[in-house]
């Protein structure tokens, strides 16, 4: 291939691969956005109980620092056995009414079942009754934050974590819920600014 040949190739692909460039670093995070919204639509929300993790820091920059309360049905929170075998993926499953779930371990199972309908992979903590599906902090608004840390160590609210089983048992923030309302809700019903 000569000289003429490439140029008269560049100049036919220069087009195209420059509008490619500018198309790509708009299109990739709108259609991953695109995905994570219809992952979350007419998904099935769980809202687990949340606390402080670390009563005298709750929170790091503008993230509320949390861990969860876990449901636990039938004394699950003191036999973790079913999680011995580190070969096999564990999970926390939950079931029954979505804003009072009961959640329970098993081996994680390769789709959800009636036994299992939202498995959440993890592992289970060093602490007695802690599973660890790997979330832990949660983003607010920086005027609010130490409101709301205020709010959850003190106990003058309920706080709850909406979640959904993802693909694989990956789970899927939704939102926080404060006294039962979705968070951007909450806080445009109280005066929470601080002075």
């Amino acid at each position: 291939m000569d000289s003429g040949t490439c140029e008269r190739l560049w100049t036919k692909w220069k087009h195209s691969i420059l509008i490619l460039a500018l198309i790509l670093p708009i299109f990739v995070p709108a259609a991953l956005a695109i995905k994570a919204h219809l992952d979350i639509r007419g998904a099935d929300i769980y809202r687990i109980p949340i606390t402080g993790y670390d009563p005298r820091d709750m929170l790091r920059g503008h993230y509320l620092v949390f861990r969860f309360d876990w449901p636990w049905a039938d004394n699950q929170s003191s036999d973790f056995s079913v999680c011995q075998d580190a070969t096999k993926p564990c999970c926390v499953c939950l079931s029954g009414d979505h804003a009072e779930p009961k959640a329970h371990l098993q081996m994680c199972p390769p789709r959800p079942t009636s036994a299992c309908p939202a498995p959440m992979r993890g592992y289970p903590s060093f602490e007695p009754g802690q599973f660890d599906i790997g979330i832990s902090q949660f983003y607010v608004p920086e005027d609010s934050a130490l409101y709301l840390e205020n709010l959850l160590r003190e106990g003058k609210a309920t706080f709850k974590l909406g979640l959904i089983s993802g693909a694989n048992g990956k789970p899927i923030i939704e939102t926080l819920y404060v006294n039962g309302q979705p968070l951007k809700d909450y806080l445009t019903t109280q005066d929470h600014t601080e002075e």
